[in-house]
């Protein structure tokens, strides 16, 4: 099926002038392949607006059709396709397909249905995921929303929410989420640094030391001045003001919160030796 022939169908469906008695799992399949499409009405008002309302509210798919999906979903077709690659639109793939597993997670933290080995599996491929992308840009001109990091910050997050008790270090893993912004390839400008907060946060209730996130931040000047002998310049300061805005917001998160106060305290400390705007 064409992206316009689904559009067409889906855009009926929106307006009522078709119900859903074209088979479901025939339609999922067809929006599946259409997930990175850069028209943003037909990826993001119609394809992801209707399997949040199938997966999440209307229970149209059934959980072995889930479990199916949330497999296909970490694939190289999907969740890795193209990865390593900035700007370019296979980031709408990778980036849409992290949404529709954070969808299935969601459901399952409500109903138990997906097995231990495979909450394993998608916890390892979240991982290397955040590790490998690098492609960081937020709203697209004219394509509308990428967004990885943010959304790979709600799929790790609805993870930790679940019973599931994932494999990785809480340690590696805060490790891993700061490292998602600390990034050089591109000026985060979209609120990524506030959303990957959201998952550190819940590794903090679960049981993640404070001292843990204040020692990683106390290190952050030691890191600049080695990637500054490292990276050009463009890169430099972006790498600069990502981690100037990520104190930024975790500052913010933890003022006037006295559960917090070592976090707040040590966030403003290094903040104070940030003297470029």
């Amino acid at each position: 099926m064409t992206e316009t022939e689904l559009k067409q169908i889906l855009l009926a469906m929106k307006e009522q002038q078709a119900t859903t008695s074209y088979p479901a799992e025939a339609l999922a399949s067809e929006m599946l392949q259409h997930i990175g499409s850069t028209d943003l009405v037909l990826r993001d008002t119609l394809i992801y607006s209707l399997f949040s309302e199938w997966i999440t509210e209307a229970n149209v798919l059934d959980f072995n059709t889930l479990k199916a999906l949330f497999v296909q979903l970490q694939g190289e077709q999907f969740l890795f396709k193209g990865i390593g690659q900035s700007e370019t639109d296979h980031v709408f793939t990778r980036s849409f397909s992290v949404l529709l597993i954070t969808l299935i997670l969601n459901t399952n933290n409500r109903n138990h249905f997906l097995a231990h080995d495979e909450l394993s599996q998608v916890e390892t491929n979240l991982i290397q995921y955040l590790q490998q992308e690098n492609d960081l840009r937020g709203f697209v001109a004219e394509k509308g929303w990428a967004h990885s990091v943010a959304h790979a910050a709600d799929a790790v997050n609805e993870l930790l929410q679940g019973n599931h008790q994932i494999d990785c270090d809480y340690t590696v893993l805060l490790e891993i989420l700061i490292g998602a912004v600390l990034n050089g390839n591109s000026h985060l400008r979209d609120d990524e640094d506030a959303l990957i907060l959201v998952p550190i946060f819940t590794l903090l209730e679960k049981g993640l030391p404070k001292r843990v996130l204040v020692d990683h931040i106390m290190r952050f000047p030691a890191f600049l001045e080695e990637q500054y002998l490292l990276l050009d310049e463009f890169n430099y300061w972006n790498l600069y003001a990502n981690t100037k805005q990520f104190l930024r917001s975790l500052y913010f998160k933890t003022k006037n919160n006295r559960k917090y106060t070592s976090i707040h305290r040590a966030s403003e400390r290094i903040l104070e030796g940030f003297t470029h705007d």
